[in-house]
């Protein structure tokens, strides 16, 4: 008498067919979704540091510097992986490495695993956005900088110049 207990061959062939197919699907896009995850990563990092500026500029003292001072964000391209949370001492909107008040730089924030900064829009014409099609005016600097007592935010370029529509910039000395 033949037992009809367990798997017949073509069944285990067949179970490990699907098994097989769908390891393949997954293997497939696995370099897709880490790159999503590492992207994600990246936007949560620029996301905490900008709080952080901005907190920065509303705290009464932070770390013996005088009240008030404006601090802020700044990118550039050519460094890539690189970003720089800095103290705007001197309030022309704009990070100075040696500037009237020193090197400006409180904290240096890299990108890891291969992330970096490939360009950066501009809004134009009153648009809010830094998506690729909506902004076609792009900047290899830009500067997010947080005054007090609002915070306001004022965006600029490389050389501190004010990006329009999204910012109310004014150099006070």
């Amino acid at each position: 008498m033949r037992s009809t207990k367990g798997f017949s061959l073509v069944e285990l062939i067949v179970s490990i067919a699907i098994m097989g197919f769908i390891m393949g699907v997954v293997l497939y896009n696995m370099p897709q979704f880490n790159r999503n995850i590492l992207m994600n990563q990246a936007i949560r990092q620029i996301a905490s540091t900008l709080r952080d500026a901005e907190e920065r500029s509303v705290a009464v003292v932070q770390n013996g510097v005088t009240p008030g001072q404006s601090y802020g964000v700044y990118f550039d391209t050519t460094s890539g992986s690189d970003f720089i949370i800095f103290s705007d001492c001197n309030n022309n909107l704009k990070y100075e490495v040696s500037g009237s008040c020193g090197n400006e730089s409180v904290k240096n924030y890299s990108f890891t695993q291969g992330v970096h900064i490939k360009s950066l829009f501009r809004p134009q014409d009153g648009l809010t956005c830094f998506t690729v099609g909506g902004c076609p005016v792009a900047t290899g600097k830009m500067h997010v900088i947080f005054s007090r007592p609002d915070p306001s935010i004022n965006i600029s370029d490389g050389s501190g110049n004010c990006i329009s529509g999204v910012s109310t910039c004014s150099v006070s000395s």
